[in-house]
């Protein structure tokens, strides 16, 4: 039985590790709820993975937080930097961005997975 328990506790303790020594690191993973569609669909069936940022540029893949909770946390890229703002577009749309509400850089993206997750509410 006791072997049996630490078949189990091993492997979740070295994830709980690993999931806290990324968290240190600035990575992050989100459920978009809004943005850009990639070949592998809808934004919002996606989860994605990202690094807290302060600096963006041109061109960068973001996360970003939208006032609109429904649509937020979203997918943009950056088109331009004006002053202390972004300008973003995330799919059809294009927003001014503060600073405050740029997340991160994405890193990648998990198609699909974010389906379970709307499913469920989160």
């Amino acid at each position: 039985m006791e072997d049996e328990l630490n078949r189990v506790i091993r492997p979740v303790a070295i994830l709980a590790v690993i999931a806290i020594l990324f968290t240190l690191l600035g990575f992050r993973v989100a459920h978009p709820k809004s943005g850009l569609r990639s070949a592998a669909g809808e934004a919002n069936t996606s989860l994605v993975a990202y690094k807290h940022s302060d600096t963006f540029a041109v061109g960068d893949k973001v996360i970003i937080k939208l006032d609109e909770s429904s649509k937020s946390p979203a997918i943009g890229i950056v088109r331009t930097i004006e002053k202390e703002d972004f300008v973003v577009q995330t799919g059809d749309l294009i927003l001014t961005v503060p600073n405050k509400q740029m997340s991160g850089k994405l890193l990648g993206v998990f198609p699909f997975i974010g389906s379970l997750f709307t499913i469920v509410g989160l």
